[in-house]
């Protein structure tokens, strides 16, 4: 059950089977302020990229491997329109995205 005010969309990003990039999520009704969630085991890196057109993209968050497995939560403040996944690592892992909805109320 979620609370007023807190993180009630939650959104798992599609990360790619292969190095590259993933599909573009559109978040452009989430908030400034988002979670994003990783855990998993992996040899690389992922990176989060995230737009306001969805044809310039830049790395707002990245999470590192080879230590052993992760569960890693990282704090953003953005306004995007959407967001993907960048792939440079040995295996595909789960990458979720909290955030509360936007409200023309």
């Amino acid at each position: 059950m979620s609370q007023p005010g807190g993180l009630n969309q939650f959104i798992a990003l599609p990360v790619p089977a292969q190095n590259g990039d993933g599909s573009v999520v559109d978040v452009s009704l989430l908030k400034a302020a988002k979670a994003i969630y990783f855990a998993s085991d992996f040899v690389g890196l992922y990176a989060i990229l995230g737009s306001h057109d969805d044809a310039h993209f830049v790395s707002i968050a990245w999470f590192t491997g080879g230590e052993g497995p992760k569960t890693i939560k990282r704090n953003v403040i953005a306004t995007l329109k959407s967001i993907k996944v960048h792939r440079n690592a040995d295996r595909p892992v789960a990458i979720n995205i909290a955030a509360q909805r936007t409200c023309s109320c």
